[in-house]
């Protein structure tokens, strides 16, 4: 059996709690809570910058950038958000290019990508601003990129040399080949323009299935989408029926589905969701106008099933009230 572990469990819901559906859905302190429950079973880097981004919507700026901090030396590639904090609810320019200049010594492509947008966008610190040193390292962010985020790098840095061309009339005198052009062949020749990310996270857990359980939980937090809820309710959902052979409206997988149905409309968390509100799983209070609108235009081609769940995709909507469907089924055509 395939089951989430307590940490997983933890970081889950800590996340889902973090981004909830919107900013006034979102439960910050709750989500710190089961991120720093989540580290005492297991150190994780990656807890260290979603405690900070929890402590910044709090406001709490300071706290913020000592965690963001931690996560940077920890490994944890945090660059971004520290920058954030720090110049932009802080106002400590230098303090973030300090940071900065030792990322970019560890050769840290973000931290080369934060550097170069404080020597184009700077209003706290106008004579930093310098198209020249932007451009040095945005060549170097390029260069220190692992292969796996050169494409997503160079469509970045295409957006990047767009401003500096449309900001600083000189740089087109200076430069005279199209770097914005250059960056976009570079990104087409990855693939980056022509692939959908549809169900990417429904593959990638189809096809990691049978490898190393933290290879196949970490792709679905590494793209936290619509898929990655649908698929973590599930695991929730399931253990709880394969342990006990019946489901609660209790269980925290219903309230991941609904949290990825407001955030995402995922067409998945939109049937799981419906089972909340028309099914004879112990404790729903039925609302058939609310089900039916969560299943409206549901289509075959836009619904993807882990084959893992298949069986167990086909228990929850048999639960389903009859009277929602005209003799079919969610997603069938």
């Amino acid at each position: 059996m395939f089951y989430l572990s307590d940490f997983d469990k933890k970081k889950v819901l800590g996340l889902v709690n973090l981004f909830g559906t919107d900013k006034e859905t979102s439960e910050e302190e709750i989500a710190i809570n089961c991120f720093n429950d989540a580290l005492k079973i297991k150190e994780d880097k990656s807890l260290y910058y979603f405690i900070a981004l929890a402590l910044c919507r709090l406001r709490r700026y300071k706290e913020a950038q000592e965690y963001a901090l931690k996560a940077i030396e920890e490994g944890y590639d945090a660059y971004n958000l520290y920058v954030k904090i720090t110049v932009g609810n802080l106002a400590k320019v230098y303090q973030a290019v300090k940071v900065l200049e030792e990322g970019i010594n560890k050769h840290s492509y973000s931290a080369c990508l934060e550097l170069a947008n404080l020597h184009i966008f700077n209003n706290l610190e106008p004579d930093m601003v310098d198209y020249l040193k932007a451009s040095k390292y945005l060549n170097l962010a390029f260069e220190y990129a692992p292969n796996n985020r050169k494409g997503q790098v160079a469509y970045i840095l295409s957006q990047s040399y767009k401003t500096l061309n449309n900001l600083f009339p000189p740089y087109k005198e200076f430069f005279k080949d199209n770097t914005e052009f250059h960056y976009l062949k570079i990104f087409n020749e990855y693939g980056g323009a022509l692939y959908s990310n549809n169900g990417l996270n429904v593959r990638l857990f189809n096809a990691a299935y049978e490898s190393d359980y933290e290879d196949v939980i970490n792709c679905l937090y590494e793209r936290f989408n619509g898929d990655s809820y649908a698929i973590f309710s599930l695991l929730f959902l399931q253990e709880e029926y394969e342990k006990t052979g019946s489901l609660n409206i209790n269980n925290k997988g219903f309230f991941i589905a609904v949290a990825g149905t407001m955030r995402t409309a995922n067409p998945l968390c939109r049937i799981i969701s419906a089972l909340c509100f028309a099914s004879d799983i112990d404790g729903v209070e039925r609302d058939h106008k609310e089900a039916k609108r969560l299943l409206k235009n549901i289509k075959r081609e836009n619904l993807y099933v882990p084959e893992r769940f298949k069986n167990f995709y086909q228990m929850l909507i048999n639960h389903l009230d009859e009277e929602l469907f005209n003799g079919k089924k969610p997603g069938e055509a």
